[in-house]
């Protein structure tokens, strides 16, 4: 004996309905777009963070080489203490137009010869905060000729 077996009419086939794969398809580009953000935003971070690194370096140099010199050559004339030797050197570095100024003047301005205050500030692009640093030091002169 042979038996017939009926089919439903419910059967439910199993699977995604197209909305559902295209709202899947939304969400994972939203995701992906969020991380290439993030990727892009921390690549121009670590270019800044380098650029600030090479410009305080260069700044720390300077000072190190006045650093050595005798007190009478701590001077704005000096040509060893070139704002040019600064900018070319940070230009081979891929520093987009580096710019560097270099102060130099007795301190306090009106009282003593002994002290000399030298400001080092290197500007390596863009504006606001992030766009330059600034050294700031004080040299004395030998304690036995004060």
């Amino acid at each position: 004996m042979l038996r017939h077996r009926r089919i439903s009419a419910t059967v439910r086939c199993r699977g995604l309905t197209l909305v559902e794969v295209l709202l899947a398809i939304v969400i994972v580009l939203v995701g992906i777009t969020a991380v290439v953000g993030l990727l892009t935003h921390a690549s121009a971070s670590e270019e800044r963070a380098r650029q600030k690194l090479l410009a305080s370096a260069a700044c720390q140099d300077l000072l190190g080489t006045m650093e050595d010199a005798p007190f009478a050559e701590i001077d704005a004339a000096n040509p060893a203490w070139s704002e040019t030797d600064i900018e070319a050197a940070l230009a081979s570095q891929q520093i987009p137009n580096p710019d560097a100024t270099i102060e130099i003047e007795p301190w306090p301005a009106s009282a003593t010869q002994h002290l000399k205050r030298v400001r080092v500030r290197v500007d390596y692009g863009g504006d606001g905060p992030d766009s330059y640093v600034e050294f700031e030091t004080l040299f004395a002169d030998e304690f036995e000729n004060m």
